[in-house]
């Protein structure tokens, strides 16, 4: 709970498991009013990758950069914007869920601006292929792995703002940054545990179309993974409506 602008001690968070059933279940509830922000989703995803195997490999190098930056940049921004949509779906405020205000803008600003600096610090790094020579394995290796600790740790941060932006959208400013990072604190790991317990069966589902369709052109490959792609995206959002439920005492 909230206090004249000061978090009184939180209260206990549910487990993993239950965070995610009950984020499950919210989303279940919800179908009807999900379904067309998912379809919209799924089809901003495909059409973002069949725009990016679209573009001429003669494209000057620093344009490449420019286009590929821009286009991370616009996923971060509508993904931030359908999360918003969800929450107040999900956090009933569908009445007001498409609803363009200075708290939607507030709450996209804010976690596009937390989801820069993992969106390029993992673009920097550039994955290891069979043409690697043997002499840069190990410098390749080690970029690799400073690049995915660099950006665990910046995710780690930001989901304990996670409060922080959700407050903001619903119109409480009393609700800082300062004051997320001390609700949130020991509910981080269980917050993770509930959106890889939703979106391990997508991955998985994910890995297998792609193992199934190897030698499919890879515009029908990205268009088969859109869908899944949105589905996680609403799944970690609901998810992240529980967490805002139960550490801000709205249950």
């Amino acid at each position: 709970m909230i206090t004249h602008g000061h978090p009184a001690r939180a209260p206990a968070v549910f487990g993993a498991e239950s965070l995610a059933m009950a984020a499950l279940t919210n989303l279940w509830k919800s179908l009807d009013r999900m379904l067309p922000l998912w379809f919209g989703l799924a089809v901003f995803h495909a059409l973002v990758h069949a725009a990016q195997r679209a573009q001429s490999p003669d494209l000057w190098p620093l344009q490449a950069i420019l286009n590929r930056e821009a286009s991370a940049l616009l996923t971060l921004g509508i993904t931030a914007l359908a999360s918003a949509i969800a929450l107040r779906i999900l956090l009933g405020r569908s009445h007001e869920a498409v609803q363009p205000d200075g708290a939607l803008g507030g709450y996209v600003g804010i976690v596009v601006m937390l989801g820069v600096a993992p969106a390029i610090i993992l673009m920097g790094w550039r994955p290891l292929g069979p043409e690697t020579l043997k002499a840069d394995l190990s410098d390749g290796l080690a970029r690799a792995l400073l690049a995915m600790a660099m950006a665990g740790v910046v995710f780690w941060v930001s989901m304990r703002l996670t409060l922080w932006p959700i407050a903001r959208l619903f119109g409480d400013k009393r609700v800082t940054a300062e004051q997320s990072w001390l609700l949130m604190r020991g509910a981080v790991a269980r917050y993770a545990g509930a959106v890889v317990l939703l979106i391990a069966p997508l991955l998985t589902v994910n890995y297998v179309l792609g193992l199934f369709a190897a030698h499919a052109p890879p515009m029908m490959i990205d268009a088969a993974v859109a869908p899944l792609r949105a589905a996680i995206t609403l799944a970690a959002t609901a998810v992240a409506a529980e967490v805002y439920r139960t550490r801000m005492g709205l249950i």
